[in-house]
């Protein structure tokens, strides 16, 4: 997803930062710089900053500015989340078809998806559904139409093996493909039992975080293995769930709905860094002249480095 770039030509301060800090000469600034993704060649740093202890909604990037190892950065951007407005969704549903989702697990697995669909506004939100035994299925391409989601929740049967992980990627790739709201989020509900897949907890983990995708997971029935589950939840700021029952539906519809990217309620910045020397870089971000102070914090990640190849002989 592009993040729309804001105009420097902007005369007017509009972040929400006065309302909050009632007397100047006593409120400090915050910038709460958590971490760094390395998302090569873009840099994403991270922040919740606030004003005298309340979150403050930037959408001018003047109020910043960046060092990476020394070097000023002046072409970035700046996005963080409005909390006036919901988003529209788009959900990738991996659903376990195996042989142990059967009888109350299945059961379980088919009300919580079917209360959780049913909060879609029919309108804009959208989801696919791809099931998995050995392989995946894409059972219910991208769509907005919830019965049409419903009907191929009612559709899935337990039986055979089940490749989590496999399914668990497909789903992800065909969000990646076929989404086309800013909200994106990936729902896997399973026993957690994996049967032969190729990809690993840690590459679906992986993939989603490049992409700024949060994973939620629900283990199911009365046999789960939930290691993996609540490792790529985790790793992804998404959410687990053991058994979860409508009203946790409702919950993560509201965290999707109202939060974008896979950094919850966090401001988001970027930039391009295209030097590969392979060095941890120091990145100083600043804000400035906010709630009458600045605050200035440090994070680390370490760039690629081009291999250079044995010569070939003649």
């Amino acid at each position: 997803m592009n993040l729309r770039r804001i105009s420097s030509r902007s005369l007017l301060p509009v972040f929400i930062a006065l309302a909050f800090c009632t007397d100047l000469a006593q409120a400090q600034p915050a910038l709460n710089f958590k971490r760094i993704v390395n998302n090569w060649p873009t840099i994403e740093l991270y922040m919740n900053p606030t004003c005298n202890g309340k979150k403050i909604w930037f959408t001018d990037k003047r109020f910043f500015s960046i060092r990476d190892n020394g070097r000023d950065i002046g072409d970035f951007e700046l996005w963080c989340p409005d909390p006036t407005v919901r988003c529209a969704v788009s959900i990738a549903l991996a659903l376990d078809a195996g042989a142990r989702m059967r009888g109350p697990a299945l059961d379980s697995m088919r009300r919580f998806c079917k209360a959780f669909v049913a909060l879609f506004d029919g309108v804009n939100d959208e989801a696919a559904i791809t099931t998995f035994r050995d392989v995946p299925r894409l059972a219910v391409p991208m769509t907005s139409d919830t019965a049409r989601m419903q009907r191929g929740i009612d559709s899935i049967r337990g039986e055979g093996p089940a490749a989590v992980w496999d399914g668990a990627y497909a789903a992800l790739l065909d969000l990646l493909n076929e989404g086309v709201n800013p909200c994106r989020a990936l729902l896997l509900v399973s026993t957690g039992r994996d049967s032969g897949s190729t990809q690993t907890p840690a590459s679906v983990a992986s993939l989603a975080s490049r992409n700024r995708i949060r994973i939620f997971t629900c283990g199911v029935g009365d046999s789960v293995d939930d290691s993996a589950l609540r490792s790529v939840a985790d790793l992804t700021d998404g959410q687990y769930r053991l058994n979860p029952d409508v009203d946790w539906a409702q919950k993560i519809y509201d965290v999707i709905s109202t939060i974008i990217f896979s950094g919850g309620d966090d401001c988001l910045i970027t930039y391009q860094n295209q030097c590969m020397d392979g060095e941890r870089h120091v990145v100083e971000l600043s804000l400035n002249n906010t709630c009458d102070g600045n605050s200035h914090e440090t994070q680390s990640y370490v760039a690629p480095v081009i291999l250079s190849l044995p010569a070939v002989k003649a």
